[in-house]
């Protein structure tokens, strides 16, 4: 079925009809909203299991633990002053606002 169909997403699903579902943007501005109104900033703990610096100067990390994967991105303006550079494999601590991307 099409995602504008007026039936179920699935024969076997059951749930609501496609239109009713919320679409990606839909769900990840109320899940941002939901966290920082719960959480405000956030700290996680983790290692970093990949590490990108993009040449725009943003890095780009994922961090994991045992059951989890987070997806992160710090920006050129916070990291060119850390004087440090995260390696894989490396434990962190990460501090920041949880945004989505559109």
């Amino acid at each position: 079925m099409s995602p504008r169909s007026r039936g179920p997403v699935s024969p076997l699903d059951g749930g609501p009809p496609a239109d009713a579902v919320p679409g990606v943007s839909e769900l990840l501005d109320e899940l941002s909203h939901l966290l920082a109104g719960h959480f405000g900033r956030l700290r996680v703990r983790g290692g970093v299991s990949q590490f990108t610096a993009a040449r725009s100067g943003h890095w780009y990390l994922t961090v994991k633990d045992r059951d989890a994967v987070l997806s992160c991105a710090m920006f050129r303006g916070a990291n060119r002053w850390l004087g440090w550079r995260p390696e894989i494999g490396e434990e962190v601590v990460l501090t920041g606002d949880r945004k989505s991307t559109r």
